[in-house]
């Protein structure tokens, strides 16, 4: 909770909530979401990481543990989906021989799940951008700017 407290004077945007599919993990993560709304965290989404276990030699996603548990929450709770994150042993392999996974990689379904996150981010960031300054222009202030002032 004073982690919680000490965070919040940076304003940030939220929390994503990572939860595995199986039970157990969801029990863990249905708490920190209680947390989250507890302390007025915003949650930016559910995302199921080890979401399946992408074979090394076929590239063949096959669900080694329960599957869609994240999806479940995210729709039990009224939290986005973000998306699933498989056991993808590249990763691993990426980061021991210090090369860049996204370079090794671009067509894994982790790092699609994190860019679609990413590309939403962007666009919310935006959205409320423009909200921002359309609500903070006045036409007295839009007319000074057009005209030079």
């Amino acid at each position: 909770m004073a982690i919680c407290e000490h965070v919040k004077k940076y304003n940030p945007d939220g929390a994503v909530i990572v939860t595995t599919p199986q039970q157990v993990s969801l029990e863990d993560v249905r708490k920190e979401i209680t947390f989250c709304r507890k302390v007025e965290l915003p949650i930016l989404g559910v995302v199921e990481n080890m979401s399946g276990y992408v074979c090394p030699h076929c590239s063949e996603c096959t669900n080694i543990f329960s599957s869609e548990g994240g999806r479940l929450l995210a729709e039990e709770t009224g939290i986005s989906f973000l998306g699933k994150i498989p056991i993808d042993p590249s990763l691993g392999m990426c980061g021991e021989n210090g090369l860049s996974f996204i370079q090794a990689h671009p067509d894994s379904q982790a790092l699609a799940t994190l860019q679609k996150f990413v590309k939403e981010r962007i666009q919310t960031d935006d959205a409320k951008t423009k909200t921002t300054t359309t609500a903070t222009s006045t036409p007295a202030t839009t007319e000074a700017a057009s005209s030079g002032v």
